[in-house]
């Protein structure tokens, strides 16, 4: 982007990540940068243009949103489920337009689910709803194998010909960062336990740990864990040594949290997979997980957020719960040394997620079948969808399947077989807002 370019109207760069939490530190984090860029242009004599920013999410309330339509932001940052919302409102589609750049961050995270191919298949759309060529830009620490999370992000294009993938440069620099990594035991014997619970010496080895550290992360893998431990810690220390982090959190609860631990009135934070993603708390000295991680590709990332800079060195400590989890903690302490990430299955031809993506497009008006079908085929995992299917989905939605079997049919969308067209009305889109 020339920096003496007058911007266009409507969103430029568009950038979804997994986790509202993630999206707010991305739109904090830009202040920075856009204010040196500005300085920098300034001291030169060269104009720099008003470039505005936004985040559109779940807990973005509807004043702001409208605000949206009426002056989009240059720069919009956004969750996937946001994004089909955006793309099945017509009214949206005008600040869509223009993106010129899509970013799709931790991309490790969605290309093996069913939030994936929902991703994939509104990507193509948002293709298709641009006046031109988006740039896609994909990023992630721990994807394997990375060509494959490329030939996801690129997608499919149409020609004469037929389908073909289009091309994506791949840039992967080798940087292997030194990491400590050990598994500590709370306790001699798993079989023998002086209170008939582990609990009290895991409370007691994290203790140790934390008061030994500026600031330390300890990563479990569920919610309740997280306010578990986090309160009995509290409770035995007399104080706030440590605070629960998690998804369930209000968004001002979240974000004090975040500053606190930042600031270092907080020492600790007991965190599910929401700290995981690079969301920006400051230097952690020292990554505890209790149980083993459920994936290497998540204990890596877990372990990457102590030290997090190219030089430093990723301290983790894993404690394990069990006998079983000591033999587990063993295994993946083995697998993220050798940085052994799982390969990532990206699932196909979900009819499902197709359903819910007809339904979406039908709100935006008459569409040829043929066309959606080109369309729905651009997206990387559907490109082997076959005309049969395509049809018996859209039967489907049509409501023929209900009428088969006596039962008073809706129909999800309108399909003209004579004209071979479908469009939606205001039970299509009232199913696609609420029933996502």
């Amino acid at each position: 982007m020339g920096i003496q370019e007058s911007l266009p109207e409507g969103v430029y760069i568009l950038y979804v990540s997994p986790l509202k939490a993630l999206n707010n530190d991305i739109y904090k984090n830009l202040d920075m940068p856009l204010k040196g860029i500005r300085e920098m242009c300034i001291k030169k004599g060269i104009a720099f243009p008003e470039i505005t920013k936004a985040v559109r999410t779940g807990d973005t309330p509807q004043h702001e949103r409208q605000k949206m339509l009426k002056k989009p932001p240059h720069i919009l940052i956004t969750t996937p489920e946001s994004l089909f919302l955006m793309l099945t409102s017509v009214k949206a589609h005008t600040m869509l337009r223009n993106v010129k750049y899509l970013i799709v961050d931790e991309i490790h995270s969605m290309i093996g689910t069913k939030r994936g191919v929902h991703l994939a298949l509104s990507i193509e759309r948002l293709e298709q709803l641009s006046s031109h060529d988006i740039v896609r830009i994909g990023l992630s620490a721990t994807i394997n194998p990375i060509e494959r999370a490329a030939a996801y992000l690129g997608g499919y294009e149409r020609t004469e010909s037929g389908y073909k993938k289009r091309m994506v440069n791949i840039v992967n620099p080798k940087m292997e960062r030194k990491k400590d990594l050990k598994i500590i035991l709370p306790v001699d014997d798993f079989q023998d336990l002086e209170e008939g619970t582990v609990w009290p010496e895991i409370y007691k080895t994290i203790i140790e740990l934390v008061k030994k550290h500026k600031s330390t992360i300890v990563f479990v893998n569920n919610r309740a864990t997280a306010e578990k431990i986090a309160l009995n810690i509290n409770n035995i220390e007399d104080s706030e040594l440590c605070m629960p982090h998690h998804g369930s959190m209000s968004k001002s609860k979240r974000l004090k949290i975040e500053d606190d631990f930042k600031s270092g009135k907080i020492k600790c934070l007991i965190a599910t997979s929401t700290l995981e993603l690079g969301i920006d708390i400051g230097h952690v000295e020292l990554m505890i997980q209790v149980s083993p991680p459920n994936t290497v590709s998540s204990g890596l990332q877990r372990l990457g957020r102590a030290g997090h800079s190219i030089t430093a060195t990723s301290t983790g400590r894993i404690i394990p719960r069990t006998r079983g989890d000591l033999l587990r903690a063993a295994f993946m302490c083995m697998e993220m040394i050798e940085g052994n990430i799982e390969t990532e299955n990206i699932p196909l031809n979900c009819l499902d997620v197709l359903s819910q993506h007809i339904v979406s497009i039908c709100c935006s008006g008459k569409w040829n079948q043929e066309d959606v079908f080109d369309l729905v085929r651009c997206a990387y995992p559907y490109n082997s969808l076959n005309r049969q299917d395509f049809i018996k989905v859209l039967s489907m939605l049509a409501g023929d399947y209900e009428h088969m079997e006596d039962i008073p049919a809706k129909p999800r969308i309108i399909w003209n077989r004579q004209e071979g067209t479908i469009e939606g009305n205001t039970y299509s889109r009232m199913l696609a807002v609420s029933s996502g």
